[in-house]
């Protein structure tokens, strides 16, 4: 296991690393605890335990978040130069909120987080999270994915009652190393909480 000092955050999060496109995020966890210096386990703890793994894939995401972010500061400058009534300054400030969340969740998503009691996958609108008691396995998969007009391959819990659970928020486009990176993915995942 690899340890990444976050100065900034003054945390230590424990980690497992992955080749290719996915890389450690140790910082876009939310901390509610910081560990002492003394502390003999540097694991960052949060509300759901210690983090034990955290993997980023936002190319779509940071895309999204950018187009989005700019449609919010085009609103504002109108908002500012043109809006004089109610009747402009309502619709456009609803829109001026809305492209400003869709940008700071879209910059947020692609992230999966392993925790010791929780797996936190962040989509682009929403924010899943599975107990490890759900879980038997993750593995790789491929298939359509939304919203490109093709096929990646993306992460896949096998839940405990049989059922699949297909995270395509966190995906690699079909190829061997998107494949491989995904699978690294799931494999660290599975070590990390002993599944098979």
């Amino acid at each position: 296991m690899a340890q990444i000092d976050r100065m900034d955050f003054r945390i230590v999060v424990r980690t497992n690393l992955v080749a290719g496109s996915c890389w450690p995020a140790g910082g876009s966890v939310p901390v509610s605890e910081k560990p002492d210096k003394s502390s003999s386990n540097p694991v960052a703890t949060g509300s759901y335990g210690s983090v034990l793994n955290t993997f980023k894939r936002s190319q779509y995401g940071k895309f999204v978040a950018k187009w989005a972010g700019a449609l919010a500061v085009l609103d504002l400058a109108w908002l500012l130069a043109f809006a004089r009534t109610t009747d402009q300054l309502v619709p456009a400030g609803f829109l001026l909120i809305g492209f400003a969340f869709m940008s700071w969740r879209a910059w947020r998503s692609g992230a999966v987080i392993q925790t010791e009691e929780r797996l936190i996958v962040r989509g682009n609108s929403w924010t899943y999270k599975l107990a490890k008691r759900d879980v038997t396995h993750f593995t790789a998969e491929s298939g359509p994915v939304w919203p490109r007009p093709f096929s990646g391959t993306f992460l896949v819990a096998e839940l405990s009652d049989g059922r699949l659970r297909a995270f395509k928020d966190f995906n690699a486009p079909i190829s061997d190393a998107g494949q491989h990176d995904i699978e690294q993915v799931a494999v660290a995942l599975n070590s990390a909480w002993h599944l098979r």
